[in-house]
């Protein structure tokens, strides 16, 4: 017999008796997590801590409406535009029909790089739907 410690959220802990075929099993649980951690870990990086290392994120300056939309000029498109809020419809006209790269609206609305792209990102999702 072997003993497991468990912690608990509110800093209690308890120690169990446990047979030798469970106390392994619980511990390639607990390695196989720390793995996946180190894995998730290694291959993710959040946005808030690259804005907090003073490094904005590889975004692309350019976005072709042709690209997201195809060739959509027609009564469907200006429906599901006129759906949208109007800072949403600002920030296409800025992106679209002024020519402005997300790193300038970005610059000139005092915001971040990423900020902009996840604002888009938003605004391509609710076309979508309703296209």
């Amino acid at each position: 017999m072997k003993t497991i410690t468990y912690k608990f959220a509110d800093g209690t802990t308890r120690v169990v008796e446990v047979s030798d075929e469970i106390y392994a099993l619980c511990e390639e649980m607990e390695i196989e997590e720390k793995s996946s951690d180190r894995r998730e870990t290694r291959r993710h990086v959040s946005m808030e801590s690259l804005v907090e290392m003073n490094l904005e994120p590889t975004v692309t300056d350019e976005y072709f409406k042709e690209d997201i939309f195809g060739n959509m000029e027609n009564e469907d498109l200006q429906q599901a535009i006129s759906q949208l809020l109007p800072t949403q419809k600002d920030l296409l006209q800025r992106v679209f029909y002024e020519g402005y790269s997300v790193t300038e609206i970005a610059k000139n609305d005092g915001i971040a790089v990423c900020s902009v792209s996840k604002k888009l990102e938003r605004i391509y999702k609710k076309l979508k739907k309703f296209l």
